[in-house]
């Protein structure tokens, strides 16, 4: 059996979301990026949060970012007001999420150790996460016109696709695509 963690925090929005899960940490997480610039070459880091930049001697530059969550409060469609503007106590690393490889090729059962939950995708909110292991999930990649590449996430079936819902500023779900 293959399991594969990945940090998902859109999954932790979703359990934000429907307030199933009682999260306390810090609020706060450090992320490490190593960047290698030939000489000439610029690099341009945007954060949205206090940086601290430390200069070595020898041409080495670290920036350090914390990444911080925000809680949804509201549905105020296409608006950043939608979250609070206190820093949630939940951490990324309470987002990560294993892939389980299921019985059925490409497809996986997608666990939350911190909240001994799977994410199941079923019909109403409630039931969105189960401590059952219920749903096979399906992420498929999409290559999008700028050359990046996305992932339909949806149950094994092929419907009950996860989508941004910027009406409501939050992750639902639709029967198809």
């Amino acid at each position: 059996m293959k399991l594969i963690k990945r940090s998902l925090p859109f999954l932790l929005a979703l359990c934000m979301m429907f307030g199933s899960y009682s999260l306390t940490a810090s609020a706060t997480e450090t992320t490490t990026e190593s960047v290698i610039l030939n000489v000439g070459d610029t690099y341009t880091l945007t954060t949205s949060t206090d940086s601290a930049i430390t200069y070595t001697d020898d041409g080495i530059v670290s920036v350090t970012t914390d990444i911080t969550l925000h809680d949804h409060v509201s549905n105020t469609a296409y608006s950043l007001e939608s979250f609070s503007d206190s820093v949630s106590t939940a951490t990324l690393s309470q987002a990560e999420f294993t892939l389980q490889e299921a019985e059925i090729a490409d497809s996986y059962y997608v666990y939350n150790e911190y909240a001994k939950v799977y994410l199941t995708n079923n019909q109403i909110a409630s039931t969105f996460f189960s401590s059952n292991k219920a749903n096979r999930i399906v992420f498929t990649p999409v290559e999008n016109s700028d050359g990046t590449v996305s992932y339909r996430i949806c149950k094994g079936n092929g419907n009950r696709y996860i989508m941004f819902y910027a009406q409501e500023m939050n992750f639902n779900s639709t029967t198809d695509y």
